[in-house]
């Protein structure tokens, strides 16, 4: 895991590199949930499949934007695992993209048609590289060739999702607006251009992966608490939150992480 510098640190929370084969993991198979981050992946090493309740499933041999997911999928990877993951913060992607990023939420795309022929050739030099480090560089300096002059965030974005982060999603977004109509949708306008999805889908992501978060590092969950701690209706909007994520009851989306079926990204 490495932080990146500024001013990348501004759009960018943290590079992963990931080396290693799959066969000496002991799970399989990763159940990754809606957290409001979107992700560039670049892979070096055998084919990743990805699979949605939908029915949809995907392969990726070279590189992918994940963009704003609002459901849960399964990734497995192929047995030689080499690859580089940009995790972006929630408004981060916007500010190096051809094209505006709403039109990337729910959707896995090759980068090249939102970042240009760059991220091919960026992959290429990477790939060229022996040491973690220098592949670190190399990565930064095509992201900083990739930073927009004119930012797309501004510090009003900025200062709205860090309050709703800070609250973990539980909180009224009437009051982060000042119950002002004109206030309210000029923070739908700034979700919408700098992350791609609503403030509210943004809340409801925050929320839901802090409620994972209690599940999967408690063995036994105490589902009243989570209800009361995270301002739920009762045990049927708990429900529908994990079905509307995951496709997955809470009891069922619990055993499978503590059963180590699948574990949780």
């Amino acid at each position: 895991k490495f932080h990146p510098g500024y001013p990348l640190s501004e759009y960018i929370e943290m590079y992963w590199y990931w080396k290693g084969f799959a066969s000496e993991m002991p799970v399989k198979q990763q159940f990754i949930t809606p957290d409001a981050h979107t992700n560039l992946v670049l892979n070096f090493g055998s084919e990743m499949k990805y699979f949605y309740a939908s029915g949809m499933q995907m392969s990726i041999k070279d590189a992918m934007y994940i963009g704003q997911q609002s459901k849960a999928y399964m990734g497995i990877t192929g047995e030689i695992i080499d690859l580089i993951s940009i995790r972006f913060k929630p408004h981060g992607a916007a500010n190096f993209m051809k094209l505006p990023v709403a039109e990337t939420a729910e959707q896995i795309i090759n980068p090249d048609y939102i970042f240009g022929k760059i991220t091919d050739s960026l992959r290429s030099q990477i790939y060229e590289q022996t040491l973690v480090a220098d592949k670190i560089r190399v990565l930064e300096n095509g992201l900083l060739a990739l930073l927009h002059k004119h930012i797309v965030a501004d510090r009003y974005i900025d200062l709205m999702i860090n309050k709703i982060r800070t609250n973990e999603g539980v909180v009224s977004l009437k009051d982060l607006s000042s119950r002002s109509e004109s206030e309210y949708k000029r923070m739908q306008r700034s979700f919408n251009a700098c992350v791609g999805i609503s403030p509210k889908l943004f809340s409801r992501m925050l929320r839901f992966d802090a409620i994972c978060k209690k599940v999967v590092y408690d063995s036994k969950p105490d589902w009243f608490d989570i209800i009361a701690d995270y301002q739920l209706a009762d045990q049927s909007h708990l429900i529908k939150e994990f079905q509307f994520f995951t496709g997955y009851s809470p009891t069922e989306f619990a055993a499978g992480i503590q059963n180590k079926e699948m574990q949780w990204v």
